[in-house]
């Protein structure tokens, strides 16, 4: 590349790409989804809280992650409302 700007383009046209690409299988897998017809909101939930993640669409953030035995301060945390993503509680 010539500059900087020219890689971000680059960059950036290959990110447009990729996600058209991704939104081309879920158009057409959502199609199959309802054999032809439409498909239930019962289906396109299951279809998009099962597929959207493993497709790197949407990508869940990890504020915290307590061990089970600070469940009391995991939910202190959360209701104090600092968390700026998901709060685990790890079970062993």
């Amino acid at each position: 590349f010539k500059d900087k700007t020219q890689e971000l383009q680059w960059t950036q046209q290959q990110r447009t790409l990729l996600l058209e690409s991704k939104a081309t299988e879920v158009i057409t897998n959502i199609t199959n989804l309802g054999n032809g017809k439409n498909p239930s909101a019962t289906q396109l939930v299951a279809y998009f809280q099962s597929n959207l993640h493993r497709m790197n669409v949407i990508k869940p953030v990890i504020d915290k992650v307590f061990p089970f035995e600070q469940t009391n301060e995991a939910m202190s945390y959360v209701e104090a409302g600092r968390a700026k993503g998901k709060v685990v509680v790890k079970f062993k």
